[in-house]
């Protein structure tokens, strides 16, 4: 208040009794003395230096003659004393004016000297000796200059001795005495200071009205405000409470515009000025480092600078609290709230340090638990589960957690489910539901069912807990302007998946429907338009499915869309398709190939289209497509089929020879596994189709010289050749063989080149090494080397004119190689038209029997009708 009790009066102006030369001769003591009555009369001396010049006066007194003493001691102690109030040394003051109070009597330093006695024993905590002093005064001396700060005195004594009744009477008698006088605005504080005391704060109001009014010095006035403000907040009168606060902030006493701009600071934060406290808090900070309200201010200001999202600005507070006050018992709660500012401020790890120490440090602060929920939910936007999981156990294991510990009980089913753990994620979270959780929503306990029940494969029963979640959602359906239900996105995307897998697809695009309607926010909200279109195609409902993709296509471009828009390109336009509408069908693909020329889907739809004309032996489109993607979406991983597909269209279309470019450049450009041998396969066709020896010398020559071309492929070629060189040239044929051999090609490839072999030494008419080459495959193999040994060695037979033998053998390749139907047929065929030759037409029409039955369709039956006709 005003008039606080600890406060000693502030010392009064002390008035020159006597000149500088009161002698006839200014000797040394005279004009000391002339010296510090100028002093105190011009106000030279800084209360500082008064210790000094009453030093000096000390010093002075005893080069007195004894008559000179005696006449001017009185006023030397008068000056001393003087000067020993203002260096705030009551004691000697005290002692000094004292003597003369009691040793001069008469003299006309007594009136004076009896006020500042007073004030000296009040200094100096002497309430009953001032308040004799005072009432000596007004009894005495009627003309005293001090009568009205005496009853002011009076006034104050009774205040602080919580006389209320008697404060208050000498203040009555104060304001009929003197009713403008110099402590007229004191008294009306200190009467506030009264009313205040006793709760009556709207008379305490009027007179702090009244003393701001009238009060002079700055101090005073300054502490007027901050006790006005006082007030104002006890009437609930926040707005003028601040105001009266800033005004006593903005006064020079530094201990009330300390205590009046932490009050200010804190009212502007109650009030929800967030941004308005923060400067305040700041300001504050600034001006008083070492306030002793610093940690309390530090602390708020953090906490205004996380909710006004400023984290970095947090951060630097919670840091300068954890490293200024060590020894405080909210140092859990500042490492906590220091880990939370650096993880808004994406520095995990760090965070993560800070968490730890409250664990380890605090284990039994009420931060603990928060900190270590806080460190499994670090570690799950790690997505360490495993190691995020005993955090959330410890927590949901204590029961000083409360709603936390519910919070880990549902973070504990999270873990368990993106760990894998359904089983144990469904036990969780069925348990935390049959408890009925304040802190988590029904609604997403049963969206965690669902998911987990989902990824069981439990899909009959997700429905039913997403159905339920929905359910919940449609109860508690918001009013307008009111935020939907947080988890009902997520209910209706999961529902409609798990019905689109179940097949329910009116179901699944309904629930898509319903996120894309109540949930227009959602990022989901494009692939979920898109999922229903997807759901109205299997329903053959194109024409509902092109809307729906228009839809997801006319929407704003983003990076978050794009992959929903392209995959919507591509279905309207199958959808179109499917419509009959091809014209409206290739702008799509156009459209699709242009926006996204390096996706997957738009060269996906045009090897499509490609493949459509293909079926339907329409093999100029089909190359003409195929080149399509394999020029323009150079990227693409269908390039190599498109390549070879389109090689594939020209030798449907009857041009072997054109096909060989296209078959050579999917080799050439790098194709590999099965599409290495088909390619390989085909081209090797194309050459026999050819018929063309020197073609297949070129070719094998090319790819001796490539370096891009696989092994495999060399190999091939270069047997091809070799078959085709064989019957004019068996040497050259031998020595490509032998080349292949050398380097060791995979099978079946050295398998074929053996045969080869075998073949070369039939030619050359080396029968014996024929025959056993031949024998040697045929018995060691499964595969169509293995039966096409059989029937070569049932051909050697034949020509060396051991036709029983070969009857046997060629029976043989249907027997032992069924699977190779093409080439058993054959040997039947063989063994039929050889036992014929050799008169044994009862063992000739079995076989022929046994063709016809086993393989009606072969060409090796219409031939054989043929023959026999």
């Amino acid at each position: 208040m005003s008039s606080g009790a600890a406060a000693p009066p502030a010392p009064l102006r002390i008035r020159r009794w006597c000149g500088g030369a009161r002698q006839a001769r200014p000797d040394r003591a005279a004009v000391l003395r002339g010296f510090c009555g100028a002093a105190v009369l011009r106000g030279f001396c800084s209360p500082g230096r008064w210790a000094i010049v009453a030093a000096l006066l000390a010093f002075s007194l005893p080069v007195f003659s004894e008559q000179a003493q005696v006449r001017l001691s009185p006023e030397g102690i008068f000056l001393h004393a003087g000067a020993a109030y203002r260096a705030a040394d009551y004691a000697k003051a005290r002692d000094l004016y004292g003597k003369i109070v009691l040793e001069n009597p008469l003299t006309p330093f007594v009136r004076d000297s009896l006020f500042f006695l007073a004030e000296c024993e009040l200094a100096l905590g002497n309430s009953a000796e001032a308040e004799k002093r005072y009432r000596t005064l007004l009894s005495l001396y009627p003309d005293s200059p001090y009568r009205e700060a005496s009853t002011f005195r009076l006034a104050d004594i009774a205040w602080r001795a919580k006389n209320i009744s008697q404060a208050l009477l000498q203040l009555e008698v104060l304001q009929k005495q003197f009713p403008d006088g110099a402590y007229r605005g004191n008294a009306l504080c200190m009467a506030g200071d009264i009313h205040f005391a006793r709760k009556d704060y709207a008379r305490a109001l009027a007179e702090y009205d009244g003393g701001t009014a009238r009060l002079k010095e700055d101090a005073d006035r300054q502490s007027a405000w901050y006790s006005k403000g006082l007030t104002f907040l006890a009437l609930g009168r926040i707005g003028d409470a601040q105001e009266s606060f800033a005004m006593a902030a903005a006064g020079a006493a530094a201990d009330i515009a300390e205590k009046a701009g932490f009050r200010r600071a804190i009212l502007l934060a109650g009030a929800g000025s967030d941004r308005e406290a923060v400067l305040a808090l700041s300001a504050f900070l600034k001006r008083y480092p070492g306030s002793g309200e610093t940690e309390e201010t530090t602390a708020l200001l953090a906490s205004l600078l996380v909710k006004t999202g400023d984290s970095a600005g947090a951060l630097n507070c919670w840091d300068s609290l954890v490293k200024g006050f060590p020894g405080s018992d909210s140092m859990p709660e500042y490492f906590y709230k220091r880990g939370e500012a650096l993880l808004a401020l994406d520095r995990p790890s760090a965070a993560l340090d800070d968490f730890q120490a409250v664990v380890t440090r605090y284990p039994r602060s009420p931060w603990s638990a928060e900190s270590s929920y806080a460190t499994g939910y670090v570690y799950t936007r790690r997505a360490e589960y495993p190691r995020a999981l005993p955090y959330f156990q410890s927590v949901a294991q204590s029961s000083a957690a409360g709603e936390l510990a519910e919070r880990s009980l549902f973070s504990i089913g999270i873990c368990l489910f993106n760990m894998g753990s359904f089983d144990r994620a469904l036990a969780r979270l069925e348990d935390l539901r049959s408890r009925k959780p304040k802190s988590i929503s029904e609604g997403a306990i049963l969206v965690l069912l669902g998911r987990t029940l989902y990824r069981m494969g439990r899909l009959d029963e997700a429905v039913l807990r997403l159905g339920e979640a929905a359910k919940l959602r449609d109860a508690d359906s918001p009013r307008d302007g009111e935020r939907p239900m947080p988890d009902g996105a997520d209910a209706a995307y999961w529902l409609g998946w798990a019905n689109l897998r179940l097949g329910h697809l009116v179901e699944a695009r309904d629930a898509f429907l319903v996120l894309v309607r109540e949930f227009p926010a959602d990022v989901r909200r494009l692939e979920s338009l898109l999922r229903a279109g997807i759901c109205e195609t299997m329903r053959a409902d194109d024409r509902a499915a092109v809307q729906l993709f228009s839809e997801v296509i006319a929407a704003p471009r983003s990076a978050g869309n794009d992959d929903a828009r392209a995959q919507a390109l591509y279905e309207e336009g199958r959808a179109l398709g499917r419509l009959g509408r091809i014209q409206e069908r290739a702008e799509v693909f156009e459209r699709l190939a242009a926006e996204f020329p390096t996706g997957k889907l738009a060269p996906q739809a045009f090897f499509k289209l490609a493949e459509q004309a293909l079926a339907d032996g329409r093999y100029a489109d089909a190359a003409t497509g195929f080149q399509r993607v394999a020029r323009d979406f150079p990227e693409s991983g269908l390039v190599l089929q498109a390549l070879y597909w389109r090689a594939h269209a020209v030798w449907e279309a009857g041009n072997p020879r054109a096909a060989l470019d296209g078959f050579w450049d999917c080799l050439s450009q790098g194709a590999r596994a099965g599409l290495l041998t088909t390619a390989t396969d085909a081209l090797r066709a194309a050459l026999r189709a050819t018929g063309d020896v020197e073609l297949a010398r070129k070719f094998s020559a090319k790819a001796i010289e490539s370096r891009g071309l696989a092994a495999e492929a060399v190999a091939g070629i270069q047997l091809e050749y070799a078959q085709m060189l064989l019957a004019s040239d068996p040497e050259g044929a031998r020595a490509i063989v032998d080349g292949v051999r050398r380097v060791a090609p995979p099978e079946p490839l050295e398998g074929e080149a053996i045969l080869l072999q075998g073949r070369y030494f039939a030619a050359v008419g080396d029968w014996r090494r024929a025959a056993d080459v031949f024998n040697s495959l045929e018995s060691s193999r499964a595969d169509e080397i293995g039966a096409r040994a059989a029937a070569e060695h049932a051909r050697a037979l034949e020509s060396t004119g051991r036709t029983a033998e070969a009857v046997d053998e060629y029976m043989t390749v249907s027997s032992r190689f069924p699977d190779f139907q093409d080439l058993a047929a054959e040997g039947l065929y063989n063994a039929g038209r050889v036992a014929r030759a050799r008169g044994d037409m009862g063992r000739a029409v079995k076989i022929e029997e046994s063709l016809r039955k086993a393989y009606p369709r072969s060409p090796w039956v219409q031939k054989l009708d043929e023959t026999i006709e």
